[in-house]
């Protein structure tokens, strides 16, 4: 992990240095990215974990296909850098799933409810909540609902694609599995690490936050980049709302693992692939400059709120 640390900050000054580089470049680094955190899960947290190159690519394949068609279908944006970012992610998330699914206990349709649930929540919507405070780029409350129910349909379709394309064994239900582990703690004890978990996200959230705002704040305070600062008011109920919707999205892999261990990459990879690094890259509104930055924040944020639930919930 240090070697890929010093990596990641590598590349963040590399990138600085070549803010106005051309396609091929940039593509480059949105490559080294992608490449530096593949080999951080294959070979440092999934070292058990044996690929599958049929399902990756077919996975991969599907999930870009869905996405593709939809944007074609709404007259989306489709730049390069988009198609081979989005591919990239794709590409992750399908490794991802591809460990994931297997040792999960649910059978197939709760497994398919699931996926959809974290794709939806965590890889679309708890973003577009943000985006509506931090940024300009809804129009209205209408604008928000028809993305809203946009990407509801393609998280569900990608989620029934990944659960048809990646076999599992289980026959659990989410019920099952919540009775299990309400048996394993106990109610009182349960309950307080959900509390715990919703209200933690903000420290963390504040605190990697904090440290790369010298780096970041000329340009939200620069009106005409679509970037807002709303005020501490706004900012702490709205980030401890999202910290409980992670964790209620969370809560059936959480309750469907059976080791700390993978309770933690499941936890922190959900919150960075899907939920954090896709829409990073596939956001072409966002100032190159900042992406950087947040990036590496982002990754932060999700290995150590995927470590505080992996030790909340993890039965003693």
């Amino acid at each position: 992990m240090a070697i890929y640390g010093a990596n990641l900050v590598l590349l963040l000054k590399f990138r600085e240095t070549t803010l106005k580089c051309s396609l091929i470049v940039e593509t480059s680094l949105w490559f080294g990215d992608v490449v530096l955190i593949a080999i951080s899960l294959n070979f440092i947290l999934f070292n058990n974990y044996i690929v599958n190159p049929f399902r990756v690519v077919l996975l991969t394949a599907g999930l870009i296909g869905v996405e593709f068609a939809s944007r074609i279908i709404l007259g989306g944006n489709l730049q390069p850098i988009i198609i081979i970012g989005y591919s990239l992610g794709a590409f992750l998330v399908a490794l991802y799933f591809d460990w994931l699914i297997p040792i999960l206990t649910y059978d197939r349709m709760n497994l398919w409810l699931i996926l959809w649930l974290n794709l939806f929540i965590i890889g679309s919507f708890i973003n577009m909540i943000e985006g509506w405070f931090f940024t300009t780029i809804y129009s209205g409350s209408l604008d928000f609902l028809f993305g809203a129910m946009v990407v509801l349909v393609i998280s569900g379709i990608q989620s029934a694609i990944s659960a048809i394309i990646i076999p599992n064994q289980g026959e659990e239900t989410f019920q099952s599995a919540l009775m299990n582990q309400l048996k394993q703690r106990g109610a009182s004890a349960f309950i307080k690490a959900l509390i715990l978990g919703g209200f933690g996200y903000f420290p963390i959230y504040f605190i990697f936050g904090m440290l790369i705002s010298p780096f970041i704040i000329k340009y939200y305070n620069d009106p005409s980049l679509g970037l807002v600062i709303p005020p501490f008011s706004l900012i702490i109920p709205l980030e401890v709302l999202r910290g409980f919707m992670f964790v209620g999205s969370l809560l059936p892999l959480i309750v469907g693992l059976k080791t700390r261990r993978t309770i933690f990459i499941a936890c922190a990879a959900m919150l960075f692939i899907p939920g954090s690094l896709i829409p990073m890259i596939g956001d072409v509104g966002l100032p190159a400059q900042i992406i950087p930055y947040h990036t590496v924040e982002l990754f932060c944020d999700s290995t150590v709120y995927g470590y505080i639930l992996a030790r909340l919930f993890t039965p003693k």
